[in-house]
């Protein structure tokens, strides 16, 4: 079993300290430093107050931080477990967007079409509005939409292949 790491938050004058195993103290009223609970949006997140501003800040990137170097200055953190709760460090890696999606969409956490629990649309659906528009030359985004109870903006989206691309 490793050991827990301790290290000020940057930026804070070692008002704050965040652990390798996700925790977070404050020293603002105790020597010794008591941890701070964690408020959860999805993500783990804490208040603290940084540079005299009072913010909000996800665990999981004052974790990474701290004990992951981002050499290459990467914008977005990946739990590797899928795990939001898990901020380990060693659970934690900076990545790209573009990886970030890749490796959700793969993983099946971001299912495309129908799959999504948002779709307001089937791939049956999004074939059909396809073909209408290339034969039926009388018909507007608007009608469609109307149809099929969208905006213009989406079947506009599907139409330019915004969305639904995988169809």
């Amino acid at each position: 079993m490793e050991d827990e790491i301790w290290k000020n938050v940057e930026g804070c004058d070692g008002l704050y300290q965040v652990s390798s195993f996700g925790k977070i103290k404050s020293f603002k009223r105790n020597a010794e430093g008591k941890i701070l609970k964690q408020y959860n949006n999805g993500y783990y997140q804490i208040r603290i107050f940084k540079n005299g501003i009072r913010k909000t800040i996800k665990t999981h990137r004052l974790v990474a931080q701290a004990f992951i170097p981002n050499l290459n200055n990467l914008p977005e953190i990946h739990h590797k477990d899928h795990n939001k709760h898990n901020n380990n460090a060693n659970n934690l890696q900076w990545i790209t967007r573009r990886d970030h999606v890749k490796i959700t969409q793969i993983d099946g956490l971001h299912p495309k079409g129908s799959k999504n629990g948002l779709a307001k649309l089937t791939e049956n659906d999004i074939l059909k509005i396809r073909n209408i528009l290339r034969n039926e030359k009388n018909m507007t985004f608007l009608s469609i939409a109307e149809i099929y109870n969208v905006s213009s903006q989406t079947i506009g989206d599907i139409v330019n292949r915004k969305t639904w691309k995988h169809i």
